[in-house]
């Protein structure tokens, strides 16, 4: 699966076997949220931060992409399935040919390693 940050900033993954690329969408425990950062903004302040701070959201994503591309190929299928395909653990499980518990194990296992290497 090779994964890269887009232009728009979105991270975009394409699995050989898929057709297309599609958008990768992780949930914000995974990605820092940059909102936090700009609370303080206001007024002529906040317009003057707003391309900072889209520059931010890129670098995050840029990174989270090359975090996700040094998982294991396994668990990248994991969060290709989950977060970008929308299968649930149920189907996950029948295309691996494990249990939903091991599915559950392997998403935990590949968002765990993400935020460790994301809190570098």
């Amino acid at each position: 699966m090779a994964v890269m940050a887009a232009a728009s900033g979105a991270i975009a993954c394409h699995m050989p076997s898929a057709s297309n690329t599609r958008r990768l969408a992780l949930p914000s425990a995974v990605v820092r949220s940059s909102k936090e950062g700009c609370a303080w903004l206001s007024g002529a302040k906040a317009s003057s931060s707003a391309g900072k701070v889209r520059l931010l959201q890129r670098e995050d994503r840029a990174r989270l992409a090359q975090e996700i591309a040094q998982l294991p190929e396994r668990l990248q299928l994991v969060i290709q399935l989950y977060f970008v395909e929308e299968l649930n653990l149920s189907e996950i499980a029948a295309v691996l040919g494990v249990s939903i518990p091991r599915v559950h194990q392997l998403k935990a296992a590949a968002l765990e390693k993400l935020r460790l290497s994301l809190a570098d």
